[in-house]
């Protein structure tokens, strides 16, 4: 399974409370009013990842426990 990534973030505060990593898809057909990310609307490619690929990222943020 590929998914297209419009990026990633080891580490961040902002989409919640505590530290967290947050991953961003490229490519919505919702069309949401006040869409807090219109820029990844678009369906275009982006990076096209492995769910293994993702879920590595995902152990090395946790192994850096990213503070």
């Amino acid at each position: 399974m590929l998914f297209n990534i419009a990026r990633i973030n080891l580490c961040t505060e902002a989409e919640g409370p505590h530290k967290r990593m947050a991953i961003w898809f490229q490519g919505c057909t919702i069309g949401c009013p006040g869409c807090c990310n219109p820029e990844l609307q678009e369906m275009k490619q982006a990076h096209i990842m492995s769910l293994q690929e993702i879920i590595d990222i995902a152990k090395k943020s946790k192994k850096e426990k990213c503070y």
